[in-house]
């Protein structure tokens, strides 16, 4: 199972304040909050761990069928590696761990989160909207798995879980979507192709 999700860094700055009174106790595990506070770039590592969280819940909602509801407190993020350009961890999600990849740009903050590392994994980011990425998503998925692009729908189930359609049937291929301000990106399991 794979998830994915992105920050638009400039947006965060005005929409988000994680420096109000309460919002790091409600997101972040008191080892999460100790990372961001001993953190060069305390900015970045709120939202390099929001990103996180995000990115493997909604592998664990796809994986378990769950509504969406998460529970930030739950989630317990440790970061092995992090540079300028990029950073690498895992994420606990009750008894199961996720291992997520994670590119910094100047303007944003893109995570994919994934269970089984075996499985390579092609993610995208764009900035434009998220109509043109699903455009780019469905272009590359009729190319990875030979089908007419013309031959696929994308449907949400009950708990808000899209899944890729080939003529009505239900293809097995995994994918995320997110998108966040002026940015939007796919991750696509590279799974039986």
């Amino acid at each position: 199972m794979i998830g994915n999700d992105v920050v638009d860094l400039d947006l965060a700055a005005t929409q988000s304040n994680w420096k109000r009174k309460g919002f790091l106790k409600k997101v972040f595990t008191t080892t999460e909050k100790d990372w961001i506070l001993s953190s060069e770039d305390k900015d970045l590592a709120v939202w390099l761990l929001w990103s996180m969280k995000e990115a493997a819940y909604k592998a664990h909602q796809r994986k378990y069928n769950l509504r969406r509801q998460l529970k930030w407190l739950r989630q317990e993020c440790r970061v092995s590696q992090m540079n300028e350009n990029s950073a690498s961890g895992v994420v606990k999600i009750e008894r199961e761990f996720y291992v997520t990849q994670s590119h910094i740009f100047s303007g944003a903050v893109f995570t994919s989160a994934i269970k089984d590392t075996k499985i390579p994994v092609k993610n995208s980011l764009f900035q434009s909207s998220s109509e043109e990425m699903k455009q780019s998503f469905f272009i590359e998925f009729s190319h990875l798995h030979h089908l007419p692009k013309e031959s696929l729908t994308i449907q949400k189930d009950d708990k808000g879980i899209p899944f890729i359609y080939h003529e009505r049937t239900l293809h097995p291929g995994v994918f995320s979507f997110t998108g966040h301000g002026k940015y939007s990106a796919f991750s696509i399991a590279l799974m039986n192709c």
